[in-house]
This record gives structure tokens, sequence and C-alpha cells, in this order.
């Protein structure tokens, strides 16, 4: 008997071109013989404070940092010059049990206004001209987020943006002569007073590259990173097979409801029949 097999129709790929750092906790087991080694290459992760079960561990899709735990990983994400070659920082993360909106989970500028700073209800991306990106997100929801920054040169040269699970969401134009730099290590978890406010992390996974994905790159490494790629990318299958354009067939099956904005009062004239 001869089996063919054909290509399917999703063609979804991970990015690796200028990949420096990925780490992911899916399939980790506090039962492994070495729980507390995370690594990438020469890239080594400390565990502070964790007792290695389901609520400060693994649980097999993510590393469960509640308060008091926290995790330093010997990498630099913002060193060097990020706007020469381009830098995309991709953090799928989960925030809950909040009870402080302004716990910082992770801190990418070292008390200055440059950097990446996230906290349990937002995330801002700033350069040292003053140029931000942030977004905002509610407890228990999961994200992929991925803070792009371009180089200042090219067709998105001094553009910097957020794209959130898959989509493009927020984006600002910085200086050519602007700067996101910091040459801190990556490190998560939250922080403050024990017995003080408090939240629960769970991250799935980090990658950091030398260069800036495209919004494409981004959305495929969200489907990848998730646990339901078929309906994802189905439900962003919204072009024309032949023309590649937007097909209205397919938005309206998908969105049952479509806003259109305009002059109302003109367009009920001209469908007025008295």
């Amino acid at each position: 008997m001869t089996v063919t097999v054909e290509a399917g129709s999703i063609d979804i790929h991970e990015a690796t071109e200028g990949l420096l750092l990925k780490l992911s906790a899916k399939g980790r087991s506090n039962n492994e013989s070495a729980p507390n080694t995370w690594t990438y290459g020469d890239i080594t992760t400390t565990f502070n404070n964790f007792t290695w079960n389901e609520q400060s561990g693994w649980d097999g899709e993510s590393l469960v940092i509640p308060y008091g735990t926290s995790i330093d990983i010997n990498f630099a994400p913002l060193n060097g010059n990020p706007t020469a070659t381009g830098r995309t920082i991709e953090i799928d993360y989960e925030v809950s049990d909040i009870e402080d909106e302004d716990i910082n989970i992770l801190d990418l500028t070292g008390g200055t206004d440059t950097g990446l700073e996230m906290t349990a209800s937002t995330a801002k991306l700033s350069s040292s001209g003053g140029a931000v990106v942030n977004t905002k997100y509610r407890s228990g929801d999961r994200l992929h987020l991925a803070f792009i920054i371009n180089r200042t040169t090219g067709d998105d040269g001094c553009l910097a943006y957020i794209v959130n699970n898959g989509i493009l969401e927020r984006a600002t134009s910085f200086a050519t002569t602007d700067s996101f730099r910091y040459d801190g290590n990556l490190h998560i978890g939250a922080s403050g007073t024990v017995g003080g406010d408090t939240c629960v992390i769970k991250l799935h996974s980090v990658r950091v590259y030398n260069r800036a994905l495209t919004v494409e790159e981004a959305f495929c490494n969200y489907a990848i990173d998730s646990d339901d790629i078929i309906n994802i990318v189905n439900n962003n299958d919204i072009l024309n097979d032949v023309t590649g354009q937007i097909d209205a067939d397919k938005v309206n099956a998908k969105i049952p409801v479509m806003i259109i904005t305009g002059d109302i009062s003109f367009l009920l004239n001209i469908n007025n029949k008295e």
C-alpha cells in the first residue's frame, strides 16, 4: 500500500533567525532529576526560593512564580545597541491573584525611564528620548507579548511596537539618536514586603532575538506556543485564496457584527425612498 502525504494549508514556522535566547516551560516537571536547571547554550537560570510543587515550580505548561520567588537569567536582553540591528523580546505569561496592580514583575530599566518594565497589569517599553509603547491586561489573561524594536534604517526604521497574542496592538516612532539600552540581566518575580500585596506569575516561555521580528513572525510564534494552533490560524484566515485581499465573506463568517463608521444621516438620506 502506498501512502501519499500532501502539505496542509497551515504553514506556521517558529522564527529562528537571530535567536539569542529561548526558554520554554512546556513539559517541565518538578519530578525531574534537576528541576532547578533551565538553560539555553551558555545562558543559565538561577531559581530563588522555589519549593518545587505546582504552587511554586513547574506545572507541565509553565513555571509558577508566586510572591517571594523569582528567577535570574544571566542574559541582558537590551544590552549593546538594540537600534543598530533591531531587537525583539517575547514573553508568554499570565498573572493572577493580583492584590497590587502596580507591583513590578519584570524590570529592565534599572530605575530609569529607559527599557522594558512590566507590572501585574501593564507593560511598557520606553526609549531614552521619551518614545513609549505600552499595553494593559487583566488578571488571569494569558499573554504572548512581543516587544519589537526596529533598526534606525530600513522600511520600518525607527519604529517600536507591541504585538499582543499575534496582533499588532501599539506602535511608536523614535529618533535615530534614541536608545533602548539597559545592560542589566533578566529578573522575573514580584517583589515587596512579606505579607504584603502579591500576585502569581505563570511563565510559559521567553525568547530574545538580535533583530526585529515581523508581525507575521510574532504571530507564528504565538500560534506555536499556544495550545490551540489550528483554531488560532483558522480564525485569522480572512484573505481570499486567489487575490490575497481581505475576503468579506470570510470576515463575516468569523465576525458576525461589523461596525462601519461614517456620516449616518447622509447614508440614511441616500436610502430614503420617499
